[in-house]
């Protein structure tokens, strides 16, 4: 498992209906289903290990990367920020890696983006009203958050989430078990706003945090 690293802050490790034409029976339509994400043409083999691992090349070629305009809930102080700093959004294949919150502060509006440069991400914590990066967490290679899939297939499995204040805040009935997430007996009182979730889908996450003029981090699955 790839695990992210967070840039220069020290962390506590613990987580319609439609009419038919010439017709009065209505008839449903669907919604389109986006078909899962493969690089088009598909990767050529190139040289690959002895076991037939791809190369690193031939693996970020299945990393799907969103332009910041394709988020059209971004503040455009966000988007202009993001373009500025030549981010694309990397994804495991749908819009996703864009989230917003009070993640520094209580009572303010922030968005957290995984921003991908020359094939390395980090996740950037901005001020919604004027776009200024915050703060920056997990910087690493694209290509360490890549883990193969069903049929020869790769994925991009970075994935980040809003973990809400109220739920850092619950108590567990029983909170003496090892498997049981307790936020409240690892983060500094009082949780006043809501933390960040990383994710390698399928295989592990961890919530970040903000307090104390640092990040605290906390193992949320495995």
């Amino acid at each position: 498992m790839a695990c992210a690293q967070k840039d220069q802050r020290s962390t506590v490790s613990t987580s319609t209906a439609a009419v038919a034409a010439g017709s009065t029976t209505p008839a449903v339509q669907s919604e389109p289903v986006e078909k899962p994400w493969a690089p088009s043409p598909l990767p050529a083999p190139g040289d690959t290990t002895p076991q037939g691992f791809p190369t690193e090349t031939a693996l970020l070629r299945w990393v799907r990367r969103f332009p910041p305009d394709s988020f059209p809930d971004l503040s455009k102080p966000v988007r202009d920020t993001l373009v500025g700093r030549g981010c694309l959004i990397p994804t495991p294949g749908y819009r996703a890696n864009v989230i917003t919150g009070a993640f520094t502060a209580k009572d303010i509006v922030q968005w957290a983006v995984v921003c991908s440069v020359h094939d390395t991400s980090q996740i950037l914590v901005l001020d919604a009203k004027n776009g200024v990066v915050l703060d920056s967490l997990g910087r690493s290679p694209d290509v360490n958050w890549i883990q193969s899939n069903v049929n020869s297939t790769w994925l991009f499995s970075r994935f980040i989430s809003t973990v809400p204040m109220s739920r850092l805040n619950i108590v567990p009935i029983d909170t003496t078990g090892e498997d049981v997430l307790y936020y409240g007996a690892v983060l500094p009182k009082p949780i006043d706003h809501d933390g960040i979730d990383e994710a390698f889908l399928d295989k592990a996450s961890e919530t970040y945090y903000f307090a104390q003029r640092k990040w605290f981090m906390v193992s949320s699955s495995d």
